[in-house]
């Protein structure tokens, strides 16, 4: 009897043991498997019932009983949770003091966060155009309580005070980052008032090192890979002797690949970045060889027949003579350019999707792969029909869209959406996205102004259009100019834009009646920027002109331009040192988001708020 008594008694243990590991197993909140870590905050300010992004990991797939304190109040609301993304509002009753993130019994480190009472009237910082910076550069400042003129403001770099402020309003400020600066932290003072601090990194610069060549010994046209270090940065190149060597294929901070030409002479190879000087390494250079030529890249992998195309290699031989390049079994009959490691020929007419060769004195390169393009379904646009307008608004507190004056503008195509991620990989590179919220069907963002002017030029030439802009990245900031009599793809002016958007409306919108079906912003989204086409267009058939992601448009920022603008299509100021963006993002209120509001950046930014889409003329 005892027997079975003590058997009973051991099933039944069983049991509540099973029974107590499977509600583990269901148990919402199980830990995830890193400690929570907060890297960034999408703000370190605001008022109460605001919402704010926690960026980091280990915070588990879903919330379960995992949650949020700010200066040890939890908060009851959390609309978004992810492993490595969290957004809650602040509570109520919340005070200043450090965000921390709890995942059953973890608890990971916290961040300071200033809480903003209604009735004060401190300024406060939020968040930084870059977090890591450099002498000199333009630094954009978002916050709050900034006033509409800077007055007496004084910004401080960890002790080193300027006011040489570029741009000023409320909730933005762009300034110059002084001399003598160092890594720290920055505050705003104002009529006596001293605002919270946000960390910033001054970027050092160390000299560029060679450490190795694939070869020691390398024939003319062959590529030459230069690893090391510290070779990213400005006004980069690198000298063989005293000839600068211009065929770069590719430039990393570790890896420079670049063509050896053939007027080169055996010497010592040098790296120059950012105003320093590397160490020499000696090369030896010989007479190419009669081996077979070899393919290392073409400039577009999608294009259309008829267009022009640029291969890069080596031992394609210094003129073509007999030699060819065949597109499948299509041999093309027209160049415009034959050397020893480039190659610019016309896709024959016939040339169907396949692989490319080149063939020189009967050896033939590797293949590589290409798309024929048979319509236009890249860039889809809309045929706009210029006119005159009031451009500009009325009231003079907003001193920059300020006098309204009558513009006029050609007729234009613009592209219906904001460019997507997916349809900037199909004219980049498969591989090639900056954005930092990844989704196909989303704008692209995060790209800076001269490499959306290069997005603009490739996809002219895909189209078999004249690109209108020249790109200099020799300068410092990239030179960009524009050709407005060509006809292929760029960016819209502003006075097009404003045009477009305000599509036929004279009020501060280019829509009727309730903003959030046709604008994606603060009040209305989790801070993230949304699939094009998820809100209504606009009566010209436009998505997304307010909101959304801000836009790049070609103009130099100038505050008083208006005063003086040209009626008849103006392009803008000559130059500056910020480049306007115009049309609000997710992160702008509604009243950020009008058809007028002009804010700038220096071209060399890149956000992850701002975007751009396309025009080019009728």
């Amino acid at each position: 009897m005892l027997k079975k008594f003590t058997l009973i008694i051991f099933v039944l243990s069983l049991a509540l043991g099973f029974i107590s590991s499977c509600g583990d197993d269901d148990n919402p909140s199980s830990p995830a498997a890193k400690d929570p870590k907060i890297n960034s905050l999408s703000k370190v300010a605001s008022k109460v019932l605001e919402q704010v992004t926690i960026f980091g990991e280990g915070f588990g797939a879903s919330q379960g009983t995992s949650y949020v304190t700010i200066n040890n109040i939890k908060a009851e609301m959390h609309p978004k949770w992810t492993d490595t993304e969290i957004i809650f509002q602040i509570p109520t009753n919340a005070s200043s003091g450090a965000v921390v993130v709890h995942v059953g019994d973890k608890v990971s480190n916290g961040i300071n966060y200033t809480i903003i009472q209604d009735n004060d009237e401190t300024p406060f910082l939020q968040t930084l155009s870059k977090d890591t910076i450099e002498i000199d550069e333009v630094l954009t400042i978002f916050g709050g309580n900034f006033g509409s003129s800077k007055g007496d403001a004084v910004l401080s770099f960890n002790g080193v005070n300027t006011s040489d402020f570029l741009s000023w309003s409320n909730t933005e400020i762009s300034v110059k980052v002084p001399q003598g600066s160092s890594s720290g932290k920055l505050t705003l003072t104002k009529s006596g008032k001293t605002s919270n601090f946000l960390n910033y990194v001054i970027k050092v610069y160390y000299p560029p090192v060679i450490e190795s060549f694939n070869k020691d010994e390398i024939e003319k046209g062959d590529i030459l890979i230069i690893k090391g270090k510290n070779f990213a940065g400005k006004n980069t190149y690198v000298r063989l002797n005293s000839l600068s060597l211009s065929g770069v294929q590719s430039w990393s901070d570790t890896e420079i690949r670049v063509v050896i030409p053939n007027e080169a002479t055996e010497g010592n190879v040098i790296v120059y970045a950012n105003g320093q000087t590397s160490n020499s390494k000696y090369l030896k250079v010989k007479e190419a060889s009669s081996q077979a030529p070899i393919i290392n890249s073409i400039d577009k992998k999608v294009f259309k027949t008829g267009v022009p195309l640029k291969i890069t290699g080596s031992n394609f031989g210094i003129t073509q003579a007999a030699s060819f390049v065949s597109f499948g079994t299509e041999k093309a009959v027209t160049y415009s350019n034959w050397a020893n490691t480039e190659i610019t020929v016309i896709v024959p007419d016939n040339a169907k999707t396949g692989s490319l060769t080149v063939t020189v004195a009967g050896k033939t390169s590797n293949a590589v792969a290409y798309t024929i393009q048979i319509d236009n379904d890249i860039i889809p646009t809309v045929a706009i029909k210029g006119g005159t307008f009031k451009m500009g608004t009325s009231d003079q507190s907003s001193f920059d869209a300020y006098p309204q004056h009558n513009v006029t503008v050609s007729d234009f195509y613009m592209a219906e959406t904001e460019v997507t991620q997916a349809q900037w990989k199909v004219v980049m590179s498969s591989t090639s996205n900056p954005s930092q919220y990844k989704n196909d069907k989303a704008p692209v963002e995060q790209v800076e102004f001269h490499r959306a002017a290069e997005f603009c030029n490739k996809l002219s030439q895909m189209e078999g259009l004249t690109p209108c802009y020249t790109i200099d990245k020799s300068q410092t900031p990239v030179k960009v100019t524009c050709d407005f009599n060509a006809n292929g793809f760029r960016l819209p002016t502003e006075a097009e834009w404003e045009y477009a958007c305000r599509a036929g409306s004279t009020t501060e919108y280019g829509f009727s009646g309730d903003f959030n079906q046709y604008v994606v912003c603060a009040e209305n989204q989790d801070f993230n920027p949304k699939e094009v086409k998820s809100k209504k267009p606009n009566a010209f058939g436009l998505y997304d002109m307010h909101g959304n992601v801000a836009e790049w448009v070609w103009d130099w920022y100038q505050s008083d331009y208006y005063s003086n603008s040209p009626s008849n299509n103006p392009t803008g100021p000559n130059s500056g040192e910020l480049k306007v963006i115009r049309g609000g993002s997710y992160q702008n209120g509604i009243d950020n988001c009008t058809a007028t509001i002009r804010t700038s950046i220096p071209p060399i930014e890149y956000n992850f708020y701002v975007g751009f889409r396309v025009v080019r003329k009728k």
